[in-house]
């Protein structure tokens, strides 16, 4: 970081708490743009916000970071992917007004989950997004890790989905019915419930395009707008099911295991639990929904949740973080 003639090593910025042996340690740089803040506040030198396992910075002048590079993806008609990556490269910003958020990465040798240091920097983000506004954080530039050991700084590889996870497309003439037929059912639904069942939709949507508890988090919502009235109440839900596989309310409970999912909602939402969630649990929250739907719609069941049961790989229980 460089403001006019002067240089800070951001590695001499972390505090000496955080570690007993860095020549062991490595801390976690992520850097905003701030916008629209008064240049006069940064006359006083280098200042911090003290918060729970992150130092935050507001810096004037430029920055210095590796940039890991982007991936350019290309498909066939076979679907096969082609992925080309730029090489990774030291850059520059332009000068501006800077927020370093920095967080132990690895402490004495030990290194922690990344999910957990992640979530420490976004808790950080919102907060200060929440008290001083949306300009205090304005963009998300980069993050980086800094081996405080021989003041080495690596980057993250930008992450791409592997097609192959997810289902092939069907565009066979029955499924393109069932398309047809689930959109005309929706649009003929009293308003009310029209706009539950799109609202569910757009929650699905977004969990989509997420991953891990912030992917959970919206499959639960849209499951809770689609089938359960009642928030707190998941008999609503695990009614539906029933209903979907013509079995008793009883045995629906017993097979799918609705309220330890609520269980890990709670967990997360009220407990404040950090957990990483597996791949096949998304899966599993995302049948559970469209055998939801499926049903609220009145059409047949495609019995997607009890498929992922029988994969032989899948173990709710392991995923459940009990």
């Amino acid at each position: 970081m460089s403001e006019e003639h002067q240089k800070i090593e951001l590695a001499t910025l972390a505090p000496e708490h955080w570690f007993n042996d860095r020549s062991k340690s490595s801390i976690w740089l992520a850097a905003y743009r701030i916008l629209h803040a008064t240049k006069d506040h940064f006359t006083g030198g280098v200042f911090f916000f003290d918060l729970d396992n992150v130092r935050g910075m507001p810096l004037l002048g430029s920055l210095n970071y590796f940039d890991g590079g982007t991936v350019s993806k290309r498909y066939d008609l076979n679907s096969k992917m082609t992925v080309e990556m730029r090489d990774p490269k030291f850059s520059t910003t332009d000068e501006g007004m800077y927020l370093i958020l920095m967080s132990p990465f690895r402490i004495d040798g030990v290194q922690l989950p990344e999910p957990l240091v992640k979530s420490r920097i976004q808790s950080t983000v919102g907060l200060l997004g929440a008290i001083n506004g949306r300009n205090m954080v304005f963009e998300h530039l980069f993050d980086n890790v800094l081996d405080l050991s021989e003041n080495k700084t690596s980057a993250f590889s930008p992450v791409f989905e592997n097609p192959a996870w997810f289902s092939a497309v069907d565009l066979s003439p029955a499924r393109r019915g069932t398309i047809n037929t689930a959109g005309t059912l929706i649009s003929a639904l009293p308003t009310a419930e029209k706009n539950r069942v799109n609202l569910s939709l757009r929650w699905f949507e977004s969990a989509l395009y997420d991953s891990g508890v912030d992917s959970f988090l919206k499959q639960w919502i849209a499951l809770e707008t689609l089938a359960m009235p009642d928030t707190t109440n998941v008999q609503p839900l695990t009614t539906k099911l029933a209903s979907a596989y013509g079995i008793s309310e009883a045995d629906a409970r017993d097979k799918f295991k609705v309220g330890r999912l609520f269980g890990l909602r709670s967990r997360i939402v009220h407990g404040g639990q950090i957990c990483p969630i597996h791949g096949m649990l998304s899966k599993y929250m995302e049948a559970v929904f469209v055998d939801a739907l499926l049903e609220r719609l009145g059409m047949p069941s495609e019995r997607r949740t009890e498929a992922v049961l029988a994969d032989p790989h899948f173990s709710l229980t392991s995923y459940l973080h009990e």
